[in-house]
């Protein structure tokens, strides 16, 4: 009894401590300092502001960024947004509070495919919006499946009734 608690303790420990780090929060990557999910861009010697980023880029979070910084240097930042965001519907909410006190709520929606595609953007029309303090930058989307996450899918659920199939003959004998 001794030996497997000792064998298993063992396997733990070295499936534990056998994992690859390739990011660890708290370090310092490039004059990036980054703690849980907060980033820090700012620039010294100028304005900064904090902003939040939600939904499917690589790295969503809370972010420290220059003042003049638009969506495109937030996406940029963020890591670029992932194969399964919808890009068509990027929205930044944002609150801003009046002279009386106000506070009033607003959503600016921004396309990035139409940016994508388009041939000149003084002709396009398109704005790409300057981001304030306290905006969220929210980027939606859905888990895509691919050839391969099929297969994957067939396959285990063929080897489901497989087995099934086998248990229940096995039994019957």
């Amino acid at each position: 009894m001794l030996k497997k608690t000792t064998l298993l303790l063992l396997f733990f420990a070295v499936t534990i401590f056998a994992q690859v780090q390739d990011y660890q929060v708290g370090s310092s990557l490039a004059g990036v300092t980054t703690t849980g999910a907060y980033y820090n861009f700012s620039k010294p010697n100028t304005l900064n502001i904090e902003v939040n980023v939600w939904g499917w880029v690589n790295f969503p979070g809370k972010y420290l960024i220059p003042e003049y910084s638009d969506v495109m240097d937030l996406l940029s930042y963020a890591g670029g947004p992932t194969d399964a965001a919808n890009l068509d519907d990027i929205r930044i909410y944002r609150v801003t509070i009046t002279e009386n006190g106000d506070t009033t709520r607003q959503f600016l929606p921004f396309n990035y495919q139409e940016l994508l595609w388009a041939d000149e953007l003084e002709k396009s029309g398109l704005n790409i919006p300057i981001l304030k303090a306290g905006d969220n930058l929210s980027v939606p989307g859905e888990p895509k499946l691919y050839k391969a996450d099929w297969i994957a899918i067939a396959f285990s659920t063929i080897s489901i009734l497989i087995s099934l199939t086998t248990l229940i003959v096995t039994l019957n004998n």
